[in-house]
């Protein structure tokens, strides 16, 4: 970079001197010094400016992120706290739209009386299995029926014209068993004696059933349609879809099950509450306590009593015995 010499004379008239003062100057490098100050000062300016915008960018992203959030909360509030009346307390359009009446809504006191009832079944279940065990182990005499034997018991049951009866009719094996439709052991016992009806295996026996509800009000219900669907014909039928029906069974899944078999529903309905079929279950309650029977199932194979299921190896003895 080339420098600027300038040279300056100046005269002193005091004292007749003359003094000369050189300076050197540097234009091309002061300008770009300026220069470069001033792209430093702009980029400088520039840079705070970016951070400051992205600041404020930021700030806004958190805001909305912040508003979203107490948004969805407040959502998620209201929506589980409908869930929750909707779920305690029903509102009257569900009730109208599927035309329930009054007196059908659903109560605190009926959901607590439900909740026994199934407290009540599992307690009879788990009661009976022990009893069954208990048995298996140490089988128990048969029990006295005021000093009446049981051929004199079975005699007097099928005198009775509302006795209904599966297999042989004419059959000379004669098993009569006490049972209930919510029972589980029950349920094996029917099932193994429909397989063997259905193969043929036990053709001289006459099965006569003993509806004896002890599981409560549900039931007597499924006993009751079922013992009313002898009037149209339809007993076997109804008896080996209810026993191989899953869950539970309430008056319209037996409403369904008889449709199905086409069966008039609404004469089923009428004669299954009438004081016909209800005085069949009375009679039926009186022969199980005059047995002393307390707990199902309970059967009474050509006159020998047989308390618990009858299924596996007693059922492959009871079809040798039945076949002699």
């Amino acid at each position: 970079m080339s420098e600027k010499k300038t040279t300056s004379v100046i005269r002193n008239n005091k004292n007749d001197t003359v003094v000369v003062q050189r300076k050197t100057t540097k234009p091309q490098q002061d300008n770009q010094k300026i220069k470069t100050e001033t792209i430093n000062n702009v980029a400088s300016n520039i840079s705070n400016t970016n951070n400051l915008q992205q600041a404020n960018d930021l700030i806004k992203i958190i805001s909305v992120f912040i508003f979203g959030c107490l948004i969805g909360s407040i959502v998620i509030y209201f929506v589980l706290l409908n869930k929750i009346n909707s779920t305690t307390t029903p509102s009257d359009n569900y009730y109208n739209f599927h035309d329930v009446s009054e007196q059908e809504k659903p109560s605190h006191k009926k959901h607590e009386q439900e909740i026994k009832e199934k407290e009540q079944i599992k307690r009879e279940i788990r009661a009976e299995i022990e009893r069954e065990i208990a048995e298996s182990q140490h089988p128990k005499p048969t029990p006295k029926t005021n000093g009446r034997p049981n051929e004199e018991i079975v005699a007097q049951i099928l005198e009775r014209k509302t006795v209904y009866s599966l297999g042989n009719p004419n059959g000379s094996y004669i098993i009569v068993k006490f049972f209930d439709y919510n029972c589980g052991w029950c349920k094996r016992t029917s099932q193994a004696f429909q397989k063997a009806f259905k193969e043929g295996t036990i053709p001289n026996v006459r099965l006569v059933l003993i509806d004896t509800p002890i599981f409560g009000e549900s039931s007597a219900i499924i006993s009751r349609f079922v013992m009313a669907s002898k009037k149209q014909g339809k007993l076997t039928q109804m008896h080996e879809e209810v026993i191989n029906a899953s869950g539970k069974l309430d008056k319209s899944k037996l409403l369904q099950i008889a449709k199905k078999l086409g069966m008039d529903i609404h004469q089923l309905e009428s004669d299954a509450n009438s004081m016909e079929i209800r005085n069949q279950l009375t009679e039926n309650k009186k022969l199980s306590e005059e047995l002393k029977i307390i707990g199902v199932p309970y059967l009474i194979v050509n006159g020998k009593s047989n308390p618990g299921a009858l299924i596996g190896e007693k059922f492959e003895q009871m079809v040798i015995e039945s076949n002699q």
